[in-house]
Formats: C-alpha cells, structure tokens, sequence
C-alpha cells in the first residue's frame, strides 16, 4: 500500500509540473484590438410616440466601424 501511495503523489506531482511548464511554453500573447470609424453618413433626429403612448425622442447615425483584431498566437499556424 505505502508504495503506491508513494507512486501516486510522485506521479501527480510530475504532471502539474508538466502541466505547469505547458501552459508557461503556450501561453499567447493577448490580441491586439483596434476600433476605427470609416465614415459618418448621417445623423437623423426623430420623435414620436411608443406603443405606451409616451412620447419619444430617437437619434440615429449611419455610420461604419473597422475592427481590426492582431493576433499574435503562434500555437494555432494555419
């Protein structure tokens, strides 16, 4: 009994440290984001009522965002 008590806390042992030292080797750099306005096309300003009959105020604006996302990872390559 005390030698597989003995094997399993060695065994255990070694595979958090393996565990350990893998995910230190493939730990990824967090990716880059950037958010860029391309163009407004055009704000609007309307009101009118909702379905309660309360009165309401909308703003809308026609606009395009470029995300652009840098990912640095070098353990999934295609």
């Amino acid at each position: 009994m005390w030698i597989l008590v003995q094997l399993s806390w060695r065994f255990l042992l070694s595979l958090i440290i393996a565990l350990f030292v893998f995910y230190i080797a493939a730990k990824p750099p967090p990716p880059n984001i950037f958010i860029k306005i391309g163009g407004i096309g055009g704000f609007r300003l309307a009101e009118g009522v909702d379905g309660s009959g309360a009165s309401t105020k909308i703003l809308s604006c026609n606009c395009s965002i470029d995300l652009i996302i840098e990912n640095k990872s070098k353990l999934f390559v295609s």
